[in-house]
């Protein structure tokens, strides 16, 4: 999922914390999300980070307000 203006800017350009295991295809992250970019992930956008794409399978703890951050958990596709 592209975010922003800008068609190079991912949700990896905006800042985050990304816990993974190289061991297995999933990841579990959390950054602060506009309501756009939270209905269209949970839609079932996809997401972008560097050059792979996971598939968000939970979200948790969205703040509209943006003050707080949501964790995602997505798997490899």
């Amino acid at each position: 999922y592209k975010v922003g203006d800008d068609a190079n800017e991912t949700l990896l350009t905006r800042y985050f914390n990304v816990f993974f295991d190289s061991n297995t295809n999933y990841i579990k992250f959390s950054c602060y999300l506009t309501t756009e970019e939270y209905v269209n992930i949970k839609n079932g956008s996809n997401i972008l980070i560097d050059d792979d794409v996971y598939i968000p399978i939970e979200l948790t703890g969205y703040d509209a307000s943006g003050n707080n951050k949501t964790e995602i958990k997505a798997i490899k596709k």
